[in-house]
């Protein structure tokens, strides 16, 4: 649940709220697609003719960047690239940047690289090792996380949120639908739904449209796993104790596996991962040299291994 400005930045709803955050950032092609389409309907009036059609496609043509509730795409990366960096839907326009230095995305990296890495452990001798890299990783994404709450990130999260709810209503109208050639969309789309009507209302707009990102249908509906993965593993991340008991762990693990390996079917760099083998290699070794110089003992870590990759 999104809330206002004001409740973001002292509530307990604060992980949901960040989560959410991060689900419309994801997904934040949609605000410019339904701000091509406002300029469309002017310029071709004799296909926007149904009463379906929301009044509210006039104000996002007319007050888009000038009003709070309406920031454009300049304004937004304004406001979200200290927060969460690059949106991660960029891949989907072919705008694929360098690896990104924004301090969420090195730190969401180290993140899902370690839980990568302790979910695909080679031996129980390097899960306290791994073990300790994942709780070190939360730990900073936690605290990037933390240290953004406040009044500017509350005021923030209420224009996100309202520039996207007015764009969501206009793409989820019947009259623009029909426009499109697309049937009836779930109401819960997009952010609850992966109706493919949806998916396939963002595709055909793209390829009816110039000036407007380009995404599939395969793509945006990869795009919404990402926006829901993440969302999920923030808010799991955040709600959890600060300590991380061991249950709280297994949880922000499978979250992390889950999200980390979306990422990198679309965007490798996102990620440093690499397969199994070389990513416990360093650990192994240090391991081994531990126990040589009795630094270790040989004891395992308490409790069976998590070990597999672990399912949602």
């Amino acid at each position: 649940m999104i809330m206002d400005g004001a409740s973001a930045a002292s509530s307990d709803e604060f992980p949901a709220v960040a989560g959410n955050l991060y689900a419309q950032w994801t997904l934040d092609c949609l605000v410019d697609i339904s701000y091509a389409i406002s300029q469309d309907a002017i310029s071709r009036p004799e296909l926007y003719q149904s009463d379906d059609i929301p009044d509210e496609i006039v104000t996002l043509r007319m007050s888009y960047g000038t009003a709070p509730h309406l920031p454009n795409t300049p304004q937004r990366q304004a406001m979200m690239m200290p927060i969460l960096g690059p949106s991660d839907g960029l891949w989907t326009g072919q705008m694929m940047p360098a690896r990104s230095t924004s301090s969420f995305q090195i730190a969401r990296r180290k993140f899902v690289d370690a839980c990568a890495a302790f979910a695909q452990q080679a031996s129980d001798i390097e899960g306290p090792i791994l073990e300790d890299r994942v709780r070190s990783a939360a730990a900073t994404l936690r605290g990037h996380f933390h240290g953004m709450r406040g009044k500017s990130f509350g005021l923030s999260v209420h224009q996100m949120k309202a520039s996207f709810d007015i764009a969501i209503r206009i793409l989820k109208s019947p009259g623009i639908s029909k426009v499109f050639g697309v049937g009836h969309i779930d109401p819960g789309w997009p952010l609850h739904s992966t109706d493919p009507n949806g998916a396939k209302l963002v595709e055909f707009v793209g390829t009816a449209l110039s000036g407007v990102q380009k995404v599939t249908f395969t793509d945006f509906l990869l795009l919404q796993r990402i926006a829901e993965e993440g969302a999920q593993s923030i808010q799991v991340l955040l709600s959890a104790d600060h300590h991380l008991s061991d249950q709280e762990l297994k949880s922000v693990i499978n979250r992390g596996y889950i999200w980390g390996a979306d990422l990198r079917e679309v965007w490798p760099v996102a990620t440093q991962y690499a397969p199994p083998s070389a990513a416990v290699a360093q650990p192994q070794a240090m391991a081994q040299r531990a126990m040589a110089g009795g630094l270790m003992g040989a004891a395992p870590m308490a409790g069976a291994p998590m070990g597999a990759a672990p399912t949602g």
